[in-house]
């Protein structure tokens, strides 16, 4: 998800997760099964009309292919159209799920004129997409509806000459016009099913842009990684870092932090601060240089603190255990989940004890990215390094929306 977004790979991958591989694996099994029934019955049936009648199988064949060329010339932007509706219809979604969790700050900025603008820009390429796509089925349906009448006669028109000639009885060709009819929408599956098909076709194009995305192999970075030797933490060397876009960001950086140092990165907005935190990170391998990261005596990892925290869906107290202890009882390290008293400690030593009484306690659930301000997300963020007690905590500023002295005290924990 992060390189997809970083780099603009794909559209709505979460769409294509969620709708794209349930509309294709039941597609998938509808088609087959639809394929399968009519080539069985058509084998069988074509048969029998070999051996009754073989220029009236000549002309279904004839009248088939036909017909398939002309469904498809009518029905050639469907596949287009449909993976454009996908688009359009996911931005729109996007667009109301992005209001909805931006709600305070847009009306704040009494933003609502320029939302609703936007979201209608995106409604009506909905609707102007929908419009055409309907366009195209309209004409194709008519031509449809036209082959399947049209089709009925070819029977007579082909051995009815014959039977006058009297070569054939009437009940004989009626019994050959039934077998025909019988195959006809075997013959004319493609015609028939065209939208459908097509419907499944932009669904599979999709998922495989989705797979060609995932498999790639990703670009090879300038930038060596390794493991610090103790008491080494955090070594850089000879670090120039570059943005996606090649855009060189700061040449020839060197440091080395040791157990039970500190170090302080200062500088002006876009100079590279948060951006060397994603070189740490593994994020970024764009660049030169070498960065070592060390581990402590019990195997204790970093943890990264960005400027806005995570925050996950589930309780107060999976706040606090994200994300050492989110997919067990205990960490890496070995360092056991803590108690109750250790997360209540936690809470008030960064000044939140009052959630557990606002919130209930620590097992309430809640949407807390919108029930708590920034300021308090911050300072749960900060309860997740108390607990994990990382070897090297990495921060991003993340104290920004604190007021001086609450920033002193946590910075004194």
């Amino acid at each position: 998800y992060y390189e997809i977004q970083a780099e603009g790979k794909l559209d709505n991958p979460d769409q294509r997760i969620n709708d794209d591989i349930r509309s294709c694996t039941t597609q998938a099994l509808a088609t087959s099964q639809m394929v399968l029934g009519a080539a069985l019955d058509f084998g069988i049936f074509s048969a029998i009309l070999l051996k009754m009648y073989p220029p009236m199988f000549v002309a279904l064949v004839a009248m088939a292919t036909a017909g398939t060329r002309i469904s498809l010339w009518l029905g050639r932007r469907l596949i287009a159209l449909n993976c454009m509706q996908e688009q359009h219809e996911a931005d729109f979604r996007f667009g109301l799920v992005r209001l909805r969790e931006n709600a305070e700050s847009i009306a704040f900025y009494k933003g609502e004129e320029g939302e609703r603008d936007l979201l209608f820009r995106r409604l009506y390429a909905v609707m102007k997409n929908t419009e055409v796509s309907q366009v195209v089925s309209r004409n194709l349906g008519y031509f449809t509806h036209t082959y399947t009448h049209l089709v009925r006669f070819i029977p007579y028109w082909v051995a009815v000459p014959h039977h006058f000639r009297g070569g054939i009885d009437f009940a004989f060709v009626n019994q050959c016009a039934e077998v025909f009819n019988h195959i006809t929408g075997d013959a004319s599956l493609v015609i028939s099913q065209l939208e459908g098909l097509a419907n499944f076709y932009t669904t599979v194009e999709r998922l495989d842009e989705f797979l060609d995305v995932l498999e790639a192999k990703p670009a090879a970075g300038g930038i060596r990684r390794s493991t610090a030797e103790a008491p080494t933490l955090l070594g850089v060397k000879g670090l120039s870092v570059k943005t996606p876009d090649r855009r060189t960001l700061f040449s020839d950086l060197d440091f080395e932090l040791r157990s039970g140092e500190s170090l302080l990165v200062m500088g002006p907005s876009g100079c590279g601060k948060t951006s060397l935190m994603r070189v740490v990170a593994g994020l970024w391998s764009a660049g030169e240089g070498a960065v070592s990261c060390g581990l402590g005596a019990a195997g204790a990892s970093h943890l990264f603190m960005p400027q806005r925290p995570y925050m996950v869906l589930g309780s107060l107290r999976e706040q606090m255990l994200y994300p050492t202890w989110a997919t067990g009882r205990s960490c890496p390290g070995g360092l056991p989940a803590p108690e109750e008293a250790q997360l209540v400690a936690a809470l008030e030593a960064v000044r939140l004890a009052h959630l557990l009484r606002r919130e209930g306690a620590l097992e309430a659930v809640a949407d807390w990215a919108a029930v708590l301000s920034l300021g308090e997300q911050q300072r749960l963020g900060i309860t997740r390094v108390l607990l994990a007690r990382p070897v090297l905590a990495l921060l991003d500023e993340c104290t920004s929306a604190l007021d001086a002295d609450c920033e002193a005290r946590i910075y004194s924990l």
